[in-house]
Order: C-alpha cells, then structure tokens, then sequence
C-alpha cells in the first residue's frame, strides 16, 4: 500500500491499514483452513485475527459476514451452525460488541 502515492501522502491512514491488511489475510488464510477441515484451532485463528484487524481498523468488520457467505456458498447452511465456527464468532461479536 505504501506504493500507492495517495496512501503514502496521508500516512495517518497507512498506520492502521497496513497491520489490519496483515491480520485480514491471516485471518482469511486460517479461515480457509477451518473450511477445508474443520478444526477448532484454524476457526479460533481466523476470529482471533479478525479482532485484530478490528482494533486495527474498525471497518475491517466487513470482512467478517463475507466469511459467512463465502461458507454458505461451499459447505452449505449445516457448516454454518458448526460448533467450531459458532463459538469464535460468539467470542469475536462479544469482544467487538
């Protein structure tokens, strides 16, 4: 992002971009992991570093329903209401709540 003269001249906004993009990415690669195997940890990661980006940029919390839809769209309706993917999202709703 820094590449990019206009995040680069207002520098305020590239210190909360760039560590939100990180833990985004972070977040999504766990989340990938959790839906090709449905683990608890790889499910924990993806919320934990979703609050991450969320204490990092408030508007990261976009990212979060698109995981949900991104579920529903290769799994189905039953993978949503999968205890390793209900609880984290409880705790992550809670702690940004």
């Amino acid at each position: 992002l820094m590449t990019v003269p206009e995040v680069a001249h207002w520098a305020r906004d590239t210190m909360s971009e760039i560590p939100a993009l990180a833990m985004l990415l972070a977040g999504t690669y766990a989340y990938v992991r959790w839906l090709d195997g449905s683990r608890w940890r790889d499910s924990a990661a993806a919320f934990g570093f979703a609050e991450l980006a969320f204490l990092s940029k408030i508007t990261t919390i976009g990212v979060v329903p698109v995981w949900f839809l991104w579920t529903l769209a290769r799994r189905g309706w039953r993978a949503v209401f999968d205890r390793s993917l209900v609880v984290p999202a409880a705790l992550f709703l809670a702690l940004s709540v």
